[in-house]
């Protein structure tokens, strides 16, 4: 069975606000794991890349429990601050869900070469954690948007040996897809247990 509605997927909550990053549209997004999740993933070759690819390429070889997308602005050519604002944006998650910060996962999208509202974010971070829930994962969707006309998410539900299998997808980007996603955005969630090593290798294979 494959829906356009994101299935509820125990252990794996969500919820999406509008920060003030952009004018009046969500644009802080999280998707929150009880347990630790292993996790894989593929990321821009771009050498250009932004403070937030470097810090989920390196954390991204640990457990992960949370992901925080903010839209909006790509805090990418920002520099040592766009660096510091990233890892600042993971601490306080981290800190609200009572995680450790390399437990997270950070994806930032939306202007070049402007730093990020950061009073803002960090209000909007206090604020996000208090309302994740099964219900408000439906909102983490429509908070990575850009300049997308409409949401791209799809569920899908199979049952093997006996075994109900969950899995639910969320994309942002109107262009900008090869080499590797470039600027693109998606995130997969899976209730299936699947081995860190045999997860990268099926990874290599996207375009």
């Amino acid at each position: 069975m494959i829906t356009e509605n994101l299935l509820k997927i125990e252990g794996f909550k969500g919820n999406g606000i509008h920060s003030k990053i952009k004018f009046k549209k969500l644009d802080l997004g999280v998707i929150f794991s009880d347990e630790p999740c292993t996790a894989a993933g593929v990321f821009t070759q771009n050498k250009a890349c932004a403070a937030p690819v470097k810090i989920s390429k390196e954390n991204i070889k640990n457990p992960i429990k949370a992901i925080i997308i903010n839209s909006g602005n790509a805090n990418a050519c920002t520099g040592t601050q766009g660096m510091a604002d990233a890892n600042q944006m993971c601490s306080e998650l981290a800190k609200e869900l009572n995680i450790n910060p390399d437990e997270v996962l950070i994806a930032s999208t939306g202007i070049i070469g402007k730093p990020l509202p950061m009073n803002n974010i960090s209000e909007g971070i206090q604020s996000i954690v208090k309302d994740i829930s099964y219900d408000h994962f439906n909102l983490v969707p429509t908070a990575i948007l850009t300049t997308d006309l409409y949401e791209k998410k799809c569920s899908c539900q199979i049952t093997i040996d006996d075994s109900e299998i969950k899995i639910n997808g969320m994309a942002k980007g109107s262009g900008m897809i090869h080499p590797n996603m470039a600027t693109t955005l998606a995130f997969v969630t899976t209730n299936v247990n699947i081995k860190k090593n045999i997860l990268s290798q099926q990874t290599l294979l996207l375009p």
